[in-house]
């Protein structure tokens, strides 16, 4: 997986979806969890694996506090993630970065509960789910929430992705590195007056609006998911006198965080699972584990669907 999960999540975001949540999962993604803690036992020894900044170990730490249970939830990532602050209580979390998960650092049948959501397909399943059941003690429980490949999300981040990686976006983004060159440096009112009256400036001004108007044709939401349109207001209005090395500077940190955003979802989208992906994988782990749940987590406000929901317990 690329280092832009790295980057991700020293932004500080706690669930993969970005600033589509301000804190932590709710709904029906928070209550899927809320059910798995009551099978815990008193003493218990938690993984979860794809861990992110934590948002599945917080959850579940949330739920079992009240219920007077004592224990550990290790949380593991592939990337880079930040370490939460434990206090006093019975339940301690940590989270270990640069852990492939389809090699864990652990003994065999170490866990009570394995768990996962939006994270372990990323790795080859047939691979990640072997090695999560061996850590997983005789009759502990994998549950599991995975990208559904037709969920809102999936369908969304696709539409981001073949917008972004399209040409016109890349058109955008040459024209203004030509208006930054032509404008020059910019000092005052008189400057801007000056270029409003250039009609190679006037020229590119509706090269630029076209453009745009094309890429709101073509998809407006996923060009306000992009943050495109913002990127360039912040251009014209906070960094209009700006000098030309900073805007330069500006335009390849657009370009950066457009080329993030597009590999990043690619593989949100290429990691999300078919229903016959689904069932290849389980018949695959039929030897040691039985199969307790599978249904599709749909939205509670619109029915939409929005992952698939996978428990397992080892025999």
């Amino acid at each position: 997986m690329s280092k832009h999960w790295d980057q991700y999540w020293k932004q500080g975001h706690l669930t993969s979806f970005g600033d589509s949540f301000e804190g932590n999962y709710t709904g029906v993604l928070h209550q899927a969890w809320t059910e798995a803690v009551e099978m815990l036992p008193e003493q218990f020894d938690v993984l979860d694996i794809a861990t992110g900044n934590g948002a599945i170990p917080l959850l579940l730490k949330e739920s079992l506090l009240p219920l007077g249970k004592s224990g550990q939830i290790i949380g593991v990532d592939l990337a880079q993630v930040n370490q939460p602050e434990n206090d006093s209580s019975s339940i301690s979390i940590e989270l270990l970065s640069n852990i492939n998960c389809c090699d864990l650092p652990f003994e065999a049948e170490t866990f009570d509960v394995v768990t996962s959501q939006f994270g372990i397909e990323y790795a080859p399943l047939n691979v990640a789910l072997v090695e999560a059941l061996r850590v997983l003690k005789a009759k502990g429980r994998l549950q599991l929430i995975v990208h559904h490949s037709e969920s809102m999300v999936i369908r969304r981040n696709r539409r981001i992705v073949n917008l972004i990686s399209g040409s016109l976006v890349e058109q955008v983004l040459n024209l203004l590195g030509v208006m930054t060159e032509q404008m020059g440096e910019l000092r005052s009112n008189i400057d801007l007056a000056r270029i409003k009256d250039n009609p190679q400036s006037e020229q590119n001004r509706l090269e630029l609006n076209r453009l745009i108007g094309e890429l709101v044709k073509l998809d407006e939401d996923a060009l306000k998911d992009s943050d495109l349109m913002t990127y360039v207001a912040t251009l014209f209005k906070t960094g209009i006198f700006w000098s030309v090395s900073k805007k330069k500077e500006y335009l390849r940190f657009i370009t950066s965080e457009l080329l993030t955003l597009e590999q990043r979802l690619t593989e949100l989208v290429n990691a999300s699972v078919t229903q016959d992906d689904l069932a290849s994988i389980i018949n695959s782990t039929a030897k040691t584990s039985k199969l307790e749940e599978i249904k599709v987590i749909r939205t509670s406000e619109f029915d939409e669907i929005l992952a698939w929901k996978v428990v397992l317990c080892k025999h």
